[in-house]
C-alpha cells in the first residue's frame, strides 16, 4: 500500500497545489466507494465504472495488505490467529488479541484523575505507548505513560512535555508514600495531635479563660454603675444620671463583645476537638494502609493513592509536586525523622 500511496502522491495534488498527505491517500485507497461500489450497511452494489477513481484490483490489493499488516502486528503483540469457515464456504483468518492489551497496562498506572501538568495546568491522563516499533519478546511491546491533554490536543496551549513514563513517576510517588507510612509508624498518635493542634487548643483554652474572667469583672462593674444610677437620681452621687448611663452603656457594650468572642473561641475549640478525632482516625488509617501497601494489588495501591493524594503536578525533567488529602500525610511529608 505504501507503494500505491507514493505513486498517487507523486502524480496528484490538492487544489492548493500541495501533494496529498499519506493519510489522506490511504483513506482514498481504503474506501470501497472510490472503487465504484455503493454501500448501504452490509449491502453492496455492483461496480459502477463511471464512479471509479481507484481500480477494483488496486482496492483489493490494498485491503489485503492492510489485513495482513493487522495480522502480523497482532501476532507480534502476543495475539494468535485462527482460520474459520464462513457460511459461503470460504475461509477467513481471525485474530485473537492478547489478554494483556493496553487497557490492563493503563490499569497498572498508580495515578488516575488527579494528575496535572505544571506547565499549562491541564489534566494529565494515563495511556500507553509502544516500547519499540517491532516487539519481538512475546509481549505487546507497550508501556504505561501519562500524557498532557493540552499538549496532545492543543499544542499551542502547553509548552511542556507531551508524555511522562508512568514507571518513573509512579516510582517517585510510591517511594514518597512509603516514606510517609514509615514516619507514621515511628511517631506516636499523641505527638501527631500535639504537634498539629495541641498548641492551638491550649492557646484557645487560655483565651477563653481570660475572656470569661474579664466578663465576670464587667458584670461586677455593671452592678456598681447600676447602684450609682439610683444614687445619682437621688442626688447622692457626684455623677449626673446622663454620665452614669453613658458609662453603663459602655460596660454593656463591652460585655456583649466579650460574650461574642467567648462563643467564637468555644466554637473553634469544638472544631479543635473534632479535628483531634479526625487526626486519630487518619493515623489509624495510615497505619492500616502501611501494612497492606507493598503486598496490595495494583488496583488496591491505586485506591490507596487516590485517598491519600489530592493532586500530583508534573513538570519537565520529571519534576513532581504532591498535595495530600490527609493533613497528617502533609505534616509527615515535611517532617524529618
Amino acid at each position: 500500500m505504501r507503494k500505491e500511496s507514493a505513486i498517487i502522491r507523486k502524480c496528484s495534488a490538492q487544489r492548493t497545489g500541495e501533494p496529498f498527505h499519506y493519510a489522506s491517500i490511504q483513506h482514498i485507497l481504503s474506501n470501497v466507494m472510490n472503487a465504484g461500489i455503493l454501500r448501504s450497511g452490509e449491502t453492496k452494489s455492483e461496480v459502477f465504472p463511471e464512479l471509479q477513481i481507484v481500480s477494483l484490483e488496486q482496492f483489493n490489493r490494498v485491503a489485503k495488505t492492510r489485513e495482513q499488516r493487522s495480522v502480523n502486528y497482532a501476532i507480534k503483540c502476543g495475539g494468535t490467529t485462527e482460520t474459520v469457515q464462513l457460511e459461503d464456504g470460504t475461509e477467513a483468518t481471525v485474530v485473537r488479541p492478547p489478554r494483556a492489551y493496553p487497557r490492563k497496562i493503563v490499569g497498572k498506572a498508580l495515578l488516575s484523575g488527579n494528575v496535572y501538568c505544571g506547565h499549562c495546568g491541564g489534566r494529565v491522563f494515563a495511556s500507553t505507548a509502544r516500547k519499540t516499533h517491532h516487539p519481538t519478546d512475546g509481549t505487546n511491546g507497550r508501556v504505561a505513560i501519562y500524557k498532557c491533554y493540552n499538549r496532545t490536543q492543543h499544542k499551542g496551549n502547553c509548552d511542556g512535555p507531551t508524555t511522562y513514563r508512568a514507571e518513573k513517576v509512579d516510582a517517585v510517588v510510591s517511594k514518597l508514600i512509603r516514606d510517609i507510612f514509615q514516619k507514621a509508624g515511628a511517631v506516636s498518635e499523641y505527638d501527631i495531635i500535639h504537634n498539629q493542634i495541641g498548641a492551638t487548643a491550649s492557646d484557645l483554652q487560655q483565651q477563653i479563660r481570660q475572656a470569661k474572667l474579664e466578663l465576670s469583672r464587667k458584670h461586677i462593674e455593671q452592678g456598681r454603675w447600676e447602684g450609682l444610677m439610683l444614687d445619682s437620681l437621688d442626688g447622692k452621687c457626684p455623677f449626673t444620671p446622663e454620665q452614669v448611663k453613658s458609662r453603663l452603656d459602655s460596660v454593656k457594650e463591652a460585655m456583649t463583645s466579650l460574650s461574642v468572642n467567648i462563643e467564637s473561641l468555644e466554637s473553634r475549640l469544638a472544631d479543635s476537638d473534632r479535628l483531634t478525632q479526625e487526626l486519630k482516625e487518619q493515623h489509624q488509617q495510615l497505619l492500616s494502609w502501611a501494612e497492606m501497601f507493598d503486598n496490595a494489588t495494583p488496583a488496591e495501591r491505586k485506591l490507596i493513592a487516590s485517598h491519600l493524594i489530592r493532586a500530583v503536578t508534573l513538570t519537565r525533567g520529571y519534576g513532581i509536586q504532591i498535595d495530600f488529602n490527609i493533613s497528617e500525610a502533609q505534616y509527615l511529608n515535611g517532617m524529618e525523622l
